[in-house]
């Protein structure tokens, strides 16, 4: 998959015009050449198997025909190479029309970037046979923009001659007929509410109430010891301490205790369901036949799973 072929690289050659040899790199389904990049010319000394690796990475994997596909051969409406899709007559790059007879046609969101954008390492020398080289001669020129320009180019203006600044005096020999004066400043609406009082109903309750007065002392002529008063009963008060429950207990309690019970019941179930995973885990590596069972009931091959992931982990740290 790798060759090497003479060229002329500019960007990584020094001041001189000297040639040198270019890794490069071509697609087994479309031919198309990829050289390293400017940015990744520490490709041109590495071996073959970097050169491949980074290849690699910007492939993508069609499943049908289970070969890498570059970028300029690969699909991304029908999710297959372009030489799978000639052999299977769907449009390049295009979606199909649908089939007769079905009411909703099939939607497929085509992929065409990367979740993570990662710098380009390898970069297309040559097309493949998918890709067609346009003419220049067909290229369309756009019109000079000339929004753009007015942006950047500053618009000539007249000259203004600047107001020459009258000489500072003092304010004091200044006449006050040529002092300019502000426009007053409208007062805010203020919303005032006055209520009329009239003070002659209390005046005459007073005045009610002190004649009222003045005739029972002088229908009783003595004053009535504090003791001959009659008291009425007191009135009957109920004490609520912490531990009665409230007569009427809010809606929002009820909501909460239930809240609460569900809350307490997932927490046993998932308390319960983690108790019996470690169970089978401890009873498959104790025991081969519990591991046999629990594959054979749960299709779950326990020493396996551990086993992969204590090899992952020493991977890791090696």
């Amino acid at each position: 998959m790798t060759d090497t072929v003479p060229g002329h690289d500019s960007a990584f050659a020094d001041q001189g015009n000297n040639k040198r040899a270019t890794a490069t790199i071509s697609c087994r389904i479309c031919q198309a050449t990829y050289a390293p990049s400017q940015e990744h010319h520490y490709l041109l000394q590495a071996p073959p198997m970097a050169l491949e690796s980074a290849f690699m990475s910007m492939c993508h994997f069609c499943f049908r025909c289970r070969r890498p596909a570059c970028p300029q051969c690969w699909d991304n409406v029908h999710g297959v190479c372009g030489e799978c899709c000639q052999e299977a007559q769907l449009p390049f790059r295009a979606q199909a029309a649908p089939l007769q007879g079905v009411l909703f046609a099939a939607t497929r969101q085509a992929q065409l970037h990367r979740k993570h954008a990662m710098p380009v390492r390898l970069i297309c020398i040559r097309p493949g046979r998918f890709q067609k080289l346009a003419s220049i001669d067909t290229a369309e020129t756009m019109p000079l923009q000339t929004a753009i320009t007015r942006r950047i180019l500053p618009t000539p203006t007249s000259p203004r001659q600047a107001a020459p600044r009258p000489a500072s005096r003092n304010p004091s020999d200044i006449p006050i007929e040529h002092i300019p004066t502000r426009p007053p400043r409208p007062e805010p609406m203020r919303l005032t509410y006055e209520r009329q009082v009239n003070p002659q109903p209390a005046r005459q309750y007073q005045t009610g109430k002190m004649q009222y007065r003045a005739q029972g002392l002088s229908q009783s002529g003595t004053i009535s010891d504090i003791d001959d008063i009659a008291t009425q009963p007191p009135r009957a008060r109920r004490t609520i301490t912490l531990n009665d429950p409230l007569p009427y207990p809010p809606a929002s309690s009820s909501k909460k205790s239930m809240g609460k019970r569900f809350e307490q019941i997932m927490t046993g179930l998932l308390f319960i369901l983690l108790l019996v995973l470690l169970g089978a885990i401890t009873l498959a590596l104790w025991s081969a036949d519990a591991n046999s069972q629990i594959l054979q009931l749960f299709h779950i091959d326990i020493r396996a799973e551990i086993a992969y992931l204590w090899q992952l982990i020493n991977q890791l740290h090696h």
